[in-house]
């Protein structure tokens, strides 16, 4: 998924039964909605979570939902041991999207038409860019 569509997640969206997440065509970079298959680790992560908010990931002093995770992400990638390149710079949100495709394809030996469509990639050769060796 996108950043904003996570960011922007209601619980409305999530089918724990069926195990997936429903991105709403209003909240999808192409404007088409498309479900998005739930693991283990991903329905067991969301479970927990309190569900006193229509979004998921909200900000507790104006009940909207959370836009900026720039400096926690850097912050949980410095706890997690994950440094800056030789460059320095530093793993992005977006790159988790990279690592997805990758994984999809390398690792789970789904296809790269199929990981195109969880992606929402309207051109495969986009998703071809996005699928690195491991």
């Amino acid at each position: 998924m996108r950043k904003m569509e996570v960011l922007s997640l209601t619980w409305d969206q999530v089918n724990f039964k069926e195990r997936f997440i429903q991105v709403v065509s209003e909240k999808s970079k192409s404007g088409k909605g498309r479900k998005i298959p739930m693991n283990d680790v991903v329905c067991e992560e969301l479970r927990k979570l309190k569900k006193d908010h229509d979004y998921i990931f909200y900000n507790k002093k104006t009940g909207s939902h959370i836009r900026h995770v720039k400096t926690a992400f850097w912050r949980a990638c410095k706890k997690a041991g994950i440094k800056p390149d030789q460059d320095g710079n530093k793993l992005r949100v977006h790159d988790l999207r990279h690592t997805a495709a990758s994984m999809l394809v390398n690792d789970c030996g789904i296809d790269i038409v199929t990981a195109s469509k969880i992606l929402e990639h309207s051109d495969i050769k986009t998703t071809m860019g996005y699928i690195h060796p491991t």
